[in-house]
C-alpha cells in the first residue's frame, strides 16, 4: 500500500514537472506476444515484449519490489538503456513472477530463457522468452491464450491490450487480448478472435 501511494504520488509530482513516465498518464499501453512451437515436443516458447516504465511501475508495486523502482526509473529518465536492462536484470524473479501471474498459456508451465533486453519501439520495451512445458496430450490447435497484463485496477493505464500472434502445427494468426476478451482459444475462428 505505502508502494502505491509513493508512486502515485511520484506520478503527480511527474506530472507537474511534465516528466511523467508514457504509461503513466492513465492512457493505455500496449504488450506483444509472438507464440511459436518449442525446441523439444510438449514445449511453446513465447516472447514478451511490454512498455518498459509501466512495466517497472507495476513490478515494483504489485511484487513490492522497491528497489527495481529506484534502481530502472533513473535510467529510464536518463534514455540509458542498457542501465535499464541492467536494472531489470538485476530483478529478474519479481519481473518474470509479475508476467506469467498475467499471462499464460493455460495448463501449461513457464521458464524464463535468458535475460531481459530492452530496445525501442518509439518508446523503450523490455522482452524476454518463456518456454513453456504442456502436458503431452494438448495439441497445439488447443492451446488458450490468457492475458491480464496492466489491468484497469492497478491504476495506471487504462484499457490495455494485448496483441498477440502465433504459429503453432498447422495454425497461424493473431489475436488482441484486452479487459472484455482476456482469453482466447487457438483453435478460433478469425472473426470469433477478433469479435
Amino acid at each position: 500500500m505505502r508502494t502505491r501511494l509513493a508512486l502515485g504520488a511520484l506520478i503527480v509530482v511527474l506530472t507537474f514537472l511534465g516528466a511523467v513516465p508514457a504509461g503513466a498518464h492513465g492512457f493505455s499501453s500496449t504488450a506483444y506476444v509472438d507464440i511459436k512451437a518449442g525446441e523439444q515436443p510438449g514445449h511453446v516458447r513465447t516472447e514478451l515484449d511490454v512498455e518498459y516504465d509501466l512495466f517497472i511501475v507495476s513490478v515494483a508495486d504489485l511484487e513490492h519490489d522497491d528497489p527495481l523502482y529506484k534502481a530502472g526509473m533513473p535510467a529510464w529518465n536518463a534514455g540509458d538503456l542498457p542501465a535499464q536492462q541492467k536494472a531489470l536484470n538485476g530483478h529478474k524473479s519479481t519481473a518474470v513472477d509479475y508476467l506469467t501471474d498475467r499471462f499464460a498459456l493455460v495448463d501449461c508451465v513457464p521458464r524464463q530463457v535468458g535475460d531481459f533486453a530492452v530496445h525501442l519501439r518509439d518508446v523503450p520495451y523490455a522482452k524476454i522468452v518463456l518456454d513453456w512445458t504442456c502436458p503431452e496430450q494438448k495439441h497445439d490447435a488447443h492451446h488458450v491464450v490468457r492475458s491480464s497484463l496492466f489491468a484497469d485496477d492497478e491504476g495506471y493505464v487504462k484499457g490495455a491490450e494485448t496483441i498477440v500472434t502465433y504459429q503453432l502445427g498447422d495454425r497461424s494468426g493473431s489475436a488482441v487480448l484486452d479487459r472484455n476478451n482476456p482469453s482466447f482459444s487457438i483453435q478460433q475462428s478469425l472473426a470469433q478472435r477478433f469479435w
